[in-house]
């Protein structure tokens, strides 16, 4: 039996069919976003060793661009934005999240199994959690959590994330968070279990936590047996908000069906482009579903469309090749050099934030023409050190 891991739990409670269908094809996009967090995640991890032995960013940016290769998984972009990014979010976890930690003998990366059948769980130091399903016995769920320490008759389980998305769950209902409390308080033979969600910002550390005692970890367990016992019932999926999450959603029913409606028109209800021939509520909710399966089977075409491309070195279209294509993209990030040289080339350009485009107005409003003076001055910029080069990766007609 498939089962989800910790992080997936959420989207699992709203539909089962990934975890006991056959037919599945999986789709794994990455985003800067989710890079950001990967470079956190590592960075935060690596204070669990003695300082000699920290690697930094970089290096940590360089494995990890291996790893993936080696893996064979989805390519990383990491560009020069995205790593920025993430450093900026590795100097507030050094200052406000490292000293929380200091004296405590902790666990980073934490991967952990649980079985609800038996209600035992086991922990596997120093195993990647990419490799997890290696370890883990069949029939239990595993989960990572990122820091993990006991202290008298509870275990603390901790979680960063990277901002915060809308619509969390709170820490008490937290499914990911109350499966890894469950898992480690088994493991570690404690009654309690002390779970935190840590946001990482740039201005600090928002945390939530809850602690689970007794009876809430009864009730996780209860929980997760429930979960098994609908993936053997092999429950039908279900179209919801969650479907934007889930990584088989181009093999779903659901999306070939929705796909069959608006081709065939073979539903009850019409596909319609007029306001005025909404028949009622429950044809806008129909068009509704219908409109976000269509919408999210677009996506997963045009991510094969471009694998596809990228193999066969682009798809033929009528007015040219529509594939792959690499446009270099500089942004200003000024060091103390490039602000000097601002301040005495073109004062007017220093604001909170500096942009080519900030760059280009000034030089208006002081008479020059950006056509002439910006490729000179991003020169000057670029030997300061104040300018980021990254390749943004875009399919059009070449």
């Amino acid at each position: 039996m498939k089962l989800p891991s910790a992080s997936k739990l959420d989207l699992a409670s709203h539909c089962v069919w990934p975890y006991w269908a056959h037919e599945t094809k999986s789709v794994y996009e990455t985003s800067p976003a989710s890079e950001v967090g990967k470079i956190v995640h590592a960075y935060a991890a690596e204070h669990a060793r003695i300082p000699a032995q920290r690697r930094t960013i970089a290096q940590l940016v360089d494995a990890m661009r291996t790893d993936a290769i080696k893996r064979n998984t989805t390519p990383l972009e990491l560009s020069d934005t995205t790593v920025s990014t993430a450093t900026e979010l590795c100097h507030a976890w050094d200052a406000h999240a490292a000293p929380s930690l200091a004296g405590k003998l902790w666990q980073p990366e934490s991967l952990m199994a649980y079985d609800p059948v038996t209600d035992s769980a086991e922990a596997f130091p120093g195993v990647d959690p990419q490799d997890g399903y290696k370890v883990c016995p069949t029939g239990a769920f595993r989960g990572t959590a990122d820091v993990l320490y006991a202290s008298h008759d509870t275990v603390t389980v901790v979680d960063w994330k990277c901002g915060r998305p809308e619509n969390v769950a709170p820490i008490a209902s937290h499914k990911q968070m109350r499966f890894l409390g469950l898992a480690a308080a088994r493991a570690w033979g404690l009654p309690n279990a002390r779970i935190i969600l840590a946001y990482v910002g740039l201005d600090g550390i928002t945390a939530e936590q809850h602690t689970l005692g007794t009876d809430d970890l009864h009730d996780v367990r209860n929980e997760l047996l429930e979960l098994q016992a609908r993936i053997d019932r092999r429950e039908a999926p279900t179209i919801g908000d969650h479907c934007r999450w889930c990584h088989v959603r181009a093999s779903c029913p659901t999306t070939r069906s929705a796909l069959q409606t608006m081709s065939a028109a073979t539903s009850q209800f019409a596909v319609v482009a007029d306001a005025r021939q909404i028949t009622g509520p429950d044809h806008a909710t129909w068009l509704l579903n219908t409109l976000k399966r269509v919408r999210l089977a677009a996506v997963d075409v045009e991510s094969a469309l471009k694998a596809w491309s990228d193999e066969h070195d682009g798809i033929p279209i009528s007015d040219g090749v529509w594939g792959r294509k690499e446009v270099a993209i500089e942004h200003v990030r000024l060091t103390p050099d490039g602000l000097t040289l601002l301040e005495a080339r073109l004062p007017a350009s220093i604001t909170t934030t500096v942009t080519k485009s900030s760059l280009e107005q000034a030089l208006r409003a002081d008479g020059r023409l950006p056509t002439v003076e910006m490729p000179h001055l991003m020169a000057q910029l670029r030997d300061t050190g104040s300018v980021m080069a990254s390749v943004q990766v875009r399919y059009e007609r070449r």
